[in-house]
């Protein structure tokens, strides 16, 4: 049976003999400084400092079924300030993802009526910015969902 096979077996104590490794020229360390660099720089472009408007405007962006079908078009989905417009919006993406957008839509969605027991209310309105970038631009914003 390989069960008991296994400790039938004779240990090995033989020590391994050392090698030194003989350095390459200084194109590895070039060449290794290169990628390290370029790594820097894609991880650069991913994380950017967004400014006070980008932050005032766009609130969150929307993930869901409809707005991951959206993607695959090229359209990304945001909800924005109540306050914003098709120019601030434009202003806001360029300043968060440094992308130029092709074309902003922007919705006003009515906030539900909900009833909780003897309560009734309102959930929030808001306004939505279905936001359309040009042929092989992407944004970063379904990563780490």
């Amino acid at each position: 049976m390989s069960l008991f096979d296994r400790f039938k077996k004779e240990k090995k104590h033989a020590a391994p003999a050392h090698k030194q490794k003989e350095k390459e020229p200084a194109t590895l360390t070039v060449r290794q400084e290169q990628e390290a660099a370029r790594k820097v720089s894609v991880t650069k472009l991913k994380k950017f400092a967004t400014g006070i408007v980008a932050q005032r405007i766009l609130l969150k962006p929307i993930v869901s079924e409809k707005s991951a079908h959206l993607h695959t078009l090229r359209q990304y989905v945001f909800k924005v300030s109540p306050q914003a417009n098709k120019i601030s919006v434009k202003k806001a993406i360029y300043e968060a993802y440094h992308e130029e957008p092709a074309s902003v839509r922007i919705i006003r969605v009515q906030g539900k009526r909900v009833v909780r027991g003897t309560v009734r209310g309102q959930r929030s309105s808001y306004k939505k910015a279905i936001v359309m970038m040009p042929k092989g631009v992407t944004l970063p914003i379904y990563e780490g969902v």
